[in-house]
């Protein structure tokens, strides 16, 4: 067992040659504490696996009241269900002194940092990465300080959610990439998304914020009091509007940094992270950007309406088709680009598309001779009769049509569609007398077409089916979303006939039978599928358990704080679910099971 990486915010802990003589190792766990007030700060982590077959554990100053000096570090292995001890170490923490922002950068093989005015800072952007093995999991610091910020818009009545994202893994950074990179080309995800290892991400000090629909934040009212208040928490907003050039990235108002102490001064400074430490920010070091770009082809060139294009030299983005608009970003020679109109303006040929956060973007291709053009005529949009269209799949239109954010006529126009341009669908719906398409963007907003008028239909849950705890289920009916499996939760989206989803847990709640699934941005949703009768969960007779181990549920257990009955319940098991635990009491008349979570607190179920 070794201590690497000792800095005044902490320090990882590496167990390599783990062997249990024999037997199998089933966890590599870690008590740590200050040697300052006892053991006040004791806290049981697990070892975490790496790639080289070694255990890793970070520790942060800050779970450990920030306190410097001499840490205990003692090395369990839990060998037949009972915790073993192995050996022991110390580690040394130096006292923080208050200095001056230096600006230079250190790496400790897992990543670089620049030494602030209070602590080490953490700098992650497209030049400076992380290692692939560096795998932190959520910050409990920057986590707590999240949860007070985000529940404090929520109760000043902001339209904030409670999902988030936070910590991402380098394998799951990777699989996020690709697919944007698949969808939209290298160019364009590069503004939006990180390459695998320089994803702030994976540091576990970054959160995204939602909406109440599960939305990335881009609420102006929420969004202006998060880059208002964000510094009071500890937080910044990383990546602001005119910042690309130093961040890498276009505007996010959704995605804060926890920096700590130091938030305000760069918050104050109105500079971002790399301008305030004034370090090398901006695109990939393997990008090359020349000087001046200019279209590739004199003359108009003869595309489709629609399709993809690849580039035969270097292009212009920008958000207006003219050439006096500044170049947000470029595309080079050989990328491409899925483009939904050919038009031609201020003397030039144009490719345009819709960006994963709603906004149009215009790429000069080629040199036209300007006519005289007369202004567009902006055609009415009336839906033509009611087409027959399978539940998903792509349609072109035959008329002007307008995308809106809810099924509703009285909706505003956010865009639209012009004839002869198409679209891929996922639902075929009917609301408020017209019949629509839905699609979810690329930034996971649901948008709605007005295609005809038609007459909706009523939808009823069906009779309770009998299905496997998970799997992939084909709806029937219509069916809602919800965040909460209550008949009274609002809805939040729905499923259509025909359409199916994958989900992982089967319940019955509320008179209703639901099945549940997880979000990519980390949020449970339920959908109630059918009228039925709930069970009550009562717990099984006292089983004959070991003092630590791994128990498997045969029924519904709650997850509490306390080992009381009348503790409030935050979470459950599910029949067939496990867990590791380390200790079993009674308490309450009840027997319990009891862990450590990741972030250092003791939770307890009731299991008889």
């Amino acid at each position: 067992m070794t201590i690497t990486n000792q800095t005044s915010n902490g320090f990882d802990v590496v167990v390599t040659n783990v062997s249990g003589g024999g037997k199998e190792v089933k966890e590599v766990r870690v008590p740590i504490w200050s040697d300052k007030n006892g053991q006040d700060d004791l806290t049981w982590y697990h070892a975490d696996k790496q790639s080289d077959g070694s255990y890793k554990v970070h520790v942060d100053t800050a779970s450990h009241k920030g306190d410097a000096g001499t840490y205990s570090v003692h090395l369990y292995y839990m060998l037949d269900g009972k915790r073993t001890y192995i050996t022991e170490t110390t580690a040394t923490v130096p006292q923080i002194t208050e200095t001056q922002v230096t600006g230079k950068l250190t790496n400790n093989g897992s990543y670089y940092s620049v030494r602030g005015k209070y602590d080490d800072i953490i700098i992650v952007n497209k030049k400076h990465g992380l290692s692939k093995d560096y795998n932190p999991g959520e910050n409990p610091t920057a986590k707590a300080a999240f949860v007070r910020l985000r529940d404090d818009m929520i109760n000043q009545g902001l339209n904030v959610g409670r999902s988030y994202s936070g910590f991402r893994s380098y394998d799951y950074q990777k699989t996020l990439y690709d697919n944007y990179v698949s969808r939209d080309g290298q160019a364009a995800a590069d503004r939006y998304s990180a390459r695998p290892g320089f994803s702030e991400h994976q540091t576990g000090l970054v959160f995204d914020l939602t909406d109440k629909s599960g939305n990335l934040l881009e609420d102006a009212r929420a969004s202006q009091w998060l880059k208002d208040n964000a510094h009071n928490y500890g937080f910044i907003v990383r990546f602001q509007a005119g910042k690309e050039a130093s961040t890498g990235y276009m505007p996010e108002a959704w995605h804060i940094r926890y920096v700590g102490k130091e938030a305000k001064d760069i918050h104050d400074s109105g500079l971002s992270l790399e301008e305030y430490f004034g370090i090398e920010g901006g695109d990939y070091a393997t990008s090359s950007k020349p000087a001046e770009s200019k279209p590739a082809t004199t003359g108009a060139i003869n595309l489709p309406a629609t399709g993809t294009y690849t580039f035969t030299g270097r292009a212009s983005i920008k958000a207006e088709a003219k050439v006096s608009s500044p170049e947000l970003a470029y595309y080079d020679k050989g990328m491409s680009v899925n483009y939904d109109k050919v038009l031609t303006a201020d003397g030039h040929q144009w490719l345009s598309y819709m960006t994963a956060s709603g906004a149009r973007r215009y790429v000069d291709i080629a040199t036209v001779k300007a006519t005289e053009t007369k202004p567009e005529v902006k055609p009415v949009a009336k839906p033509a009769d009611k087409p027959n269209l399978p539940e998903s799949g792509t349609y072109t239109f035959t008329d002007r049509a307008s995308i809106k954010a809810e099924a509703k006529v009285s909706s505003p126009e956010l865009a639209y569609y012009d004839k002869g341009m198409s679209v891929n669908y996922d639902k075929v719906l009917t609301a408020g007398g017209r019949q629509w398409l839905s699609y979810v963007t690329a930034s996971g907003n649901r948008r709605y077409v007005d295609i005809a008028a038609a007459k909706p239909e009523a939808s009823q849950p069906a009779a309770k089916p009998s299905l496997p705890e998970s799997g992939t289920y084909t709806f029937t009916s219509r069916a809602s979303i919800k965040a909460e499996a209550k008949v009274s939760s609002p809805e939040l989206a729905y499923y259509d006939k025909g359409m199916t989803v994958n989900y992982d847990k089967v319940l019955t709640a509320d008179g209703r039978q639901w099945l549940s699934y997880v979000t990519t941005s980390g949020a449970r949703r339920y959908v109630d599928i059918a009228a039925a009768k709930p069970e009550a969960s009562q717990p099984a007779a006292k089983p004959s358990l070991p003092e630590s181990g791994r128990y498997t549920f045969t029924g519904r257990a709650s997850i509490k704080a306390e080992a009381k009955v009348s503790s409030p319940e935050l979470a459950y098991y599910d029949k067939g679910m496990s867990v590791n635990y380390d200790k079993v009491l009674t308490a309450d008349g009840h027997t319990w099971l009891s862990y450590m979570t990741v972030s250092g607190a003791r939770r307890y179920v009731d299991i008889a």
